[in-house]
């Protein structure tokens, strides 16, 4: 029930950086950096299945990319722009 909950509140994500809210950009970080600690502290449990722990492993680059985009100086411009649009 819990993951349920949190990929619908990740679903809030996209649509809330696409009305350019700054903070969601921040949020979205924490999570990741929350996500990435949780990985490497729990990464080697015998709970977690294998499969989940190489997913996770697999997409950190993505994530990586992900962030890349959201904090260039492009996206900053741009994350300015729609504020002054509104």
């Amino acid at each position: 029930m819990g993951t349920l909950v949190t990929y619908a509140l990740l679903c809030i994500i996209p649509y809330k950086i696409g009305q350019g809210s700054n903070a969601t950009r921040y949020i979205y970080a924490v999570i990741v950096a929350m996500t990435l600690l949780m990985l490497m502290a729990e990464g080697m449990s015998a709970e977690i299945p294998k499969l989940d722990v190489v997913s996770s492993y697999l997409m950190l680059p993505v994530e990586g990319f992900i962030l890349y985009n959201l904090f260039r100086g492009e996206s900053s411009s741009w994350f300015s722009g729609v504020k002054q649009l509104s």
